[in-house]
């Protein structure tokens, strides 16, 4: 096996060159996978794209029936969808493929029967994400109980799972009996192409202003992401008389009126050459990046914040104290936490310069040696290399 490349079929449930696909996570796993001189990387994506219409109809019908009384139908999630994905699979998949990985859609798995070794990647088991995670709120009975199914079909079936934090491998195993030999860690990297050397970072973190404090704030959901706390904290740091600004992006729609020291960005794309600069320029600039999140599992956002130097702070939820290490790329605070606690923190390192420079070098560190794809790609190849030779 060693001798030749490891050919390894990729499935994908939708289009794999969408950059709003799982955040863009999945083309970039791909390229992190395609980049590897020993793996040969064959794509399946749009799995069963043709769909059966009869059975989407109905979903529909039942879809408008439920949110009548508050509850969402997941149409897409049920175990009928799941065999049809197996057919199409099988259709597609070359005779001589040596690894399956699946990204993030256990209906490739769910029913899967083959000899290939298989391999599932995703932010964690939804199991442990109903009425948490926002794509997950005010799930119907049936709903929760097809995706929790085909959920553990899918992690029965797969020789290995790949999870991108301790805390999703440890709620895969409780919530699943599983083994934990078959489980391991492969963190998500940051989402957007910039590779920074360390001069270069050093000049970014040089260039921030020593007299305004620049705040960042990521997320598409004013509350569930935290922005209203983003906001309080920008606003006590205005009234501790600390020069502040915060930048948010990701925000259609902001509920309350802003002061002039909060300018609110809207969507900005990655797709654009004029929205990746224009990201880019607002990382480059901040001292912090702030996500006071409800429930998280692996945000790519903080991977990003870490390859600009930009320390986060965020909760204590889910995930994002394995991907934030308090005093190495940022801070986690209680999600009972008070602005105060915030604030405190943000003007503490301010106002110490040598300090915060100290801090932005760790976090930089922390993406070089961990929060990037080149360093997943190297264990994706380890972890297959070993799954083949078993």
């Amino acid at each position: 096996m060693q001798d030749k490349k490891i050919k390894v079929a990729f499935l994908v449930d939708g289009d794999i060159n969408d950059v709003n696909l799982f955040s863009g996570t999945t083309l970039h796993t791909a390229k992190a996978l395609e980049r590897q001189p020993e793996i040969d990387l064959h794509i399946i994506d749009n799995i069963e794209k043709s769909r059966n219409y009869f059975t989407l109809i109905l979903g529909a019908i039942y879809s408008r029936l439920l949110r009548k009384i508050g509850k969402e139908y997941k149409c897409r999630w049920t175990l009928g969808t799941a065999k049809r994905f197996v057919k199409d699979i099988e259709k597609r998949l070359p005779k001589d493929t040596d690894v399956i990985f699946s990204m993030a859609t256990t209906m490739s798995l769910a029913f899967l029967k083959t000899d290939i070794k298989t391999i599932y990647y995703s932010e964690g088991p939804c199991v442990n994400m109903f009425n948490e995670h926002p794509y997950l709120l005010n799930l119907c009975n049936r709903s929760i109980k097809d995706h929790t199914i085909l959920e553990k079909n899918a992690f029965d079936n797969a020789d290995l799972l790949l999870f991108p934090t301790d805390w999703a491998i440890n709620n895969a195993i409780k919530s699943y009996n599983l083994d934990k030999s078959k489980a391991k860690v492969i963190p998500f990297g940051a989402n957007i192409d910039t590779k920074y050397s360390d001069t270069e970072i050093q000049n970014i973190i040089i260039n921030r202003s020593v007299d305004k404090c620049r705040l960042l704030f990521i997320g598409v959901s004013w509350k569930y992401k935290g922005a209203d706390v983003a906001v309080e904290i920008a606003k006590e740091l205005h009234l501790r008389n600390i020069d502040v600004h915060l930048d948010i992006v990701g925000i259609k729609d902001v509920p309350v009126p802003l002061p002039a020291y909060i300018t609110n960005h809207s969507f900005i794309s990655k797709q654009t050459k004029e929205g990746k600069n224009k990201l880019i320029k607002l990382f480059k600039e901040a001292h912090f990046f702030v996500l006071p999140t409800l429930f998280d599992c692996a945000p790519i956002v903080i991977a990003e914040a870490s390859s600009f130097a930009v320390p986060s702070l965020s909760t204590k939820v889910g995930g994002v104290a394995c991907v934030v290490r308090d005093n190495l790329n940022g801070m986690t605070f209680d999600l009972s936490a008070s602005v105060t606690e915030y604030v405190d923190y943000i003007a503490n390192l301010f106002n110490d310069r040598a300090e915060y420079e100290r801090l932005c070098y760790s976090t930089f560190n922390e993406y070089k040696t961990r929060l990037n794809w080149d360093t997943s790609g190297r264990k994706f190849v380890e972890t297959i290399k070993e799954l083949v030779d078993k």
